[in-house]
């Protein structure tokens, strides 16, 4: 499903599919908590068990946005109704829960988290703001509603909070993450891993809670928990929430049917249900967490080995590749690849002058000069300080080259703006030729002859290329 947001804001992309987003949210929280009452206690208003409804509703409004409501509130408003819920308590029940959802939103933009939540602060304030804000202020609101209306009494008031509170904390930390995570995820498209550890955790579950009935919970903790965990950590933190999700299913429905781990003397231990999915839904985010915290570590150590941290361009460390590629791709084409060090002039007068961090952004608007001529196939490198490598092949005479060249000395001359000041620089390029110049197949043969041309540039009075092979020899 694509979401169009304009302006970073919520608005919604058209009318007719605003309806349709309105209309399914609707249904889904109508049916979902139809399922999550079927499976409740006989007290069919207030329920302890999850009411996964709330967790479908907070993670459209995060997703969708505010505009979302309607859905939401249509959704609670039949859902209420048909549980023999007079009118007047079903609609301000109903706008209770959208205004919940409207209020998750501001905090959640607030506070600045991100709907990956990819890092431990997007969770803790997703968790934070679940339990702090949103079930303080709708069970409240919502319990006080009933009471009022003679739907409860006054003194089911306390226990009453506590199940509408725990229900639906537990239907948010449960289904809010996962649909968070599978819409910013990438992996939503293995439709087949999916599948699998579906299939086999409902498989699991169903032996554990079904066929052999285990009333040991910390054994079957000790099955579930370090499946999960691996899950989390190896395969992503999506897939590891459908198999908790997979868990939590047959658990509540097993429960429910009045057999499993959760059931003893006929008595639904309806508690301990939900802190074992908890526990499962924690385990699975944390560690989540954690991993994707330490990939991103990784990738961006591997990133500033492999690349200029003031340009972004590639720096040192890749440039052997870069140069094999070249002379590869001229070895199987037979065609010419040049080899340009650019080094500019003036840069030192406007470092000295301006100071460095008005050098710091010249060369920024270089590297973006540079590699706007750039082709996609070429490579650009900043070898340090003022100076730049651009590998260019699939060449076909040298006077393709020079076009280029005078290209770039045009573009690098034209004035920089550096924070009101205006200044001008110039550029030295010396350029050499795979395999005119050297055909031996060292890259770094053809740097040393470019640099070489490259310093005949500036003796000649800057502002100009000079090939290598134009040089005398010795």
């Amino acid at each position: 499903m694509h979401i169009t947001l304009k302006n970073n804001e919520s608005d919604l992309d058209s009318l007719p599919s605003y309806l349709v987003k309105v209309f399914v949210l609707a249904s889904v929280y109508f049916l979902i908590g139809k399922a999550s009452f079927a499976v409740s206690q006989p007290h069919s208003i207030v329920t302890v068990v999850i009411f996964a409804s709330e967790g479908f509703a907070l993670a459209a409004a995060l997703i969708f946005g505010p505009k979302i409501w309607p859905g939401i509130f249509i959704g609670q408003l039949f859902l209420a109704l048909s549980q023999d819920l007079a009118l007047t308590p079903s609609l301000i029940i109903s706008a209770i829960n959208s205004l919940e959802a409207i209020i998750a939103y501001h905090l959640f933009k607030h506070f600045k988290l991100s709907t990956s939540l990819s890092s431990l602060r997007d969770m803790v304030g997703l968790f934070l703001l679940i339990t702090l804000v949103l079930q303080p202020f709708s069970a409240s609101l919502g319990n006080l509603t009933l009471a009022l209306n003679s739907v409860i009494q006054w003194n089911e008031l306390v226990v009453n909070w506590f199940s509408w509170w725990f229900g639906n904390t537990m239907g948010q930390i449960l289904i809010t993450p996962l649909l968070l995570i599978f819409f910013t995820s990438d992996q939503k498209n293995n439709i087949i891993e999916f599948f699998s550890v579906c299939i086999a955790f409902l498989s699991l579950a169903y032996v554990l809670f079904w066929n052999l009935s285990l009333n040991n919970l910390s054994l079957i903790l000790s099955i579930t928990a370090p499946l999960v965990v691996i899950l989390a950590a190896y395969r992503g933190t999506v897939i590891a929430l459908f198999a908790t999700f997979m868990l939590a299913c047959v658990a509540m429905y097993a429960t429910r049917s009045g057999i499993g781990t959760f059931v003893e003397d006929g008595i639904i231990r309806v508690i301990d249900l939900n802190f074992y999915i908890l526990s499962h839904t924690l385990l699975v985010l944390i560690i989540g967490v954690l991993f994707n915290e330490r990939k991103a570590v990784e990738d961006k150590l591997a990133s500033l080995a492999l690349y200029d941290s003031l340009t972004g361009l590639p720096n040192r460390n890749l440039l052997a590749e870069q140069l094999n590629l070249a002379i590869a791709h001229s070895d199987r084409y037979q065609t010419l690849s040049a080899i340009c060090f650019i080094d500019l002039d003036g840069f030192k007068k406007v470092n000295d002058s301006l100071g460095h961090k008005a050098g710091d952004n010249l060369l920024k608007i270089v590297a973006q000069r540079l590699s706007s001529l750039s082709r996609e196939e070429d490579s650009l490198t900043r070898l340090g300080g003022d100076e730049f490598l651009l590998i260019t092949h699939n060449i076909a005479s040298s006077d393709q080259i020079a076009h280029l060249m005078n290209r770039i000395l045009q573009k690098l001359e034209e004035p920089y703006n550096l924070a009101g000041e205006t200044a001008t620089i110039s550029a030295s390029i010396g350029i050499s030729i795979y395999p005119d110049d050297s055909s031996d197949g060292d890259g770094y043969t053809l740097i040393s002859y470019a640099d070489q041309a490259m310093y005949e540039a500036k003796n000649l009075g800057k502002n100009r290329f000079v090939f290598f092979s134009s040089l005398p020899k010795i």
